[in-house]
Parts: structure tokens; C-alpha cells; sequence
């Protein structure tokens, strides 16, 4: 499924203070995304999608995507696992004149949702207090996982990196370190 946006920018806003907007995608395969810059943008426009805490688009977190008449098209592979995932849009202009008007597009191939058969029975037994906190437990679960996966895809290969080139014998003291000594380094 496509989910597009025309997100106009008002001229001056700023880099420091980007304008933000929320889209709400679908559990599901995030597997390709489109931007697409009109001409007179002239590299004064830029955006950025985050997920969370996270930047997901473009992969450089301290990059913005720009252009001039030009059109980003951009593949993912990016799962999205809850019922409903919020992405932000944020995006910046520094032409003082003008408002530019930017195309968003997330193609996203949708799974299919088994919950409502599962746990409609259980759910409809629930006051509003319950089901509030049942909720909320699947909002922090969703969280956990995309924490989870942010340190797999991203900390992990970083933390990689380094240990590769620790002195070796270095590496082996720091081996040998519990949780809470190496915390305190």
C-alpha cells in the first residue's frame, strides 16, 4: 500500500526548528520510499524521517535529503511491527521568499492482522481501565523492539568496530570486566 503526503514547508523555517509531521503507517514491510523536491527548491528544502528516537531516512543521521526538481527514491527494508507505527516527517526550508510544496510516499506491504480474531473475545471483557493498561503494555513492548532492533542494525556494528581494533591485550582485561565495572569506565 502507498501512503503519500504533499507537505508544503512555510518559507524561514528554520533547520534548528523543523517543521514536523506525523504519519501513521500500517504493521507491515516498509519497503521503499519517494521524495521528490519541485524545481525552485534550489537545495534550500531538506527532510528527514524518523522513527522514535531514530533516524531511518536517509541512513547518515546527521544528513538531511535536498534537491532541486529531483526525485529521491529510495529502498527500505524496514519492519514495522505494530498495528500502527508513527513515523515523523521533518523537513526545514531556508528560502525566506517562498513556501515549497514536498512529495512523501512510504510503500509499505501490509500483514495480515490476526489480533481482532484472537483477542476480540478477551478484549471485550475488559473495563476501560484494563484495556487502557493493556494497551499501554503493547505501545512499551513496541517500543522495546524497535530499541532492539536500533542496537542490532546500528550499536552492534559500531561497538564492532572498535573492539576490532582494541590493543589485544586490552581486550582481553575489558573481557574479563563484569556489566557493572565496565559501566563505570
Amino acid at each position: 500500500m502507498n501512503y503519500a503526503y504533499g507537505l508544503t514547508v512555510p518559507a524561514g523555517t528554520l533547520l534548528s526548528s523543523p517543521m514536523e509531521i506525523t504519519a501513521h503507517l500500517p504493521a507491515g514491510m516498509l519497503d521503499s520510499g519517494i521524495a521528490s523536491f519541485p524545481a525552485g527548491c534550489e537545495g534550500l528544502v531538506g527532510l528527514r524521517v524518523l522513527r522514535g528516537l531514530f533516524q531511518i531516512w536517509p541512513e547518515n543521521t546527521t544528513e538531511w535529503l535536498s534537491g532541486d526538481d529531483h526525485t529521491f527514491n529510495i529502498p527500505f527494508h524496514h519492519e514495522l511491527r505494530s498495528l500502527e507505527t508513527r513515523v515523523r516527517i521533518q523537513l526545514f526550508n531556508l528560502d525566506e521568499t517562498n513556501a515549497h510544496t514536498i512529495g512523501v510516499q512510504f510503500n509499505v506491504s501490509v500483514l495480515e492482522d490476526k489480533s481482532p480474531a484472537l483477542l476480540g473475545p478477551v478484549l471485550a471483557t475488559f473495563d476501560e481501565a484494563t484495556l487502557t493498561q493493556f494497551k499501554a503494555v503493547g505501545e512499551i513492548y513496541q517500543n522495546a523492539l524497535e530499541f532492539r532492533q536500533v542496537v542490532d542494525e546500528r550499536l552492534l556494528p559500531l561497538l564492532e568496530g572498535i573492539w576490532e581494533r582494541l590493543d589485544p591485550a586490552l581486550s582481553v582485561r575489558l573481557r574479563d570486566l563484569s556489566l557493572e565495572e565496565l559501566t563505570k569506565l
